[in-house]
């Protein structure tokens, strides 16, 4: 059961991939690009667990050149989302809120001017 769970869960995620590349335009911002990362990571993750399912253990550098592709995929793709959000704040602090006058609680000043 596992062997099958585990080419499922390949055919899928190269099935999404794939359709992911084909249909989102993913390379046109940096959100895409991280997400696409993470998803090809998981895919590499995914087709591992096959291979080893397959032909039996794979030598331990291949282990874990293939978690760590993953978790440099989840480093980048937490980056590109929380820079993302400093840079949304940062922008949103720095821009001027407008004024609507008819809606000022203090009377505005007239630089000494009375009528």
């Amino acid at each position: 059961m596992t062997g099958i769970l585990t080419f499922t869960i390949f055919v899928l995620t190269v099935f999404t991939l794939g359709a992911y590349s084909i249909v989102a335009p993913w390379w046109t911002t940096r959100a895409g690009k991280a997400y696409f990362i993470l998803f090809a990571a998981l895919a590499v993750l995914a087709g591992h667990f096959l291979v080893e399912e397959l032909v039996g253990q794979m030598p331990q550098w291949v282990e874990e050149s293939v978690l760590g592709l993953v978790a440099l995929a989840i480093a980048w793709n937490g980056y590109t989302i929380i820079s993302k959000q400093l840079r949304y704040w940062r922008a949103a602090h720095e821009t001027p809120q407008p004024v609507d006058p008819t809606k000022v609680s203090e009377p505005l000043q007239t630089g000494g001017l009375t009528k």
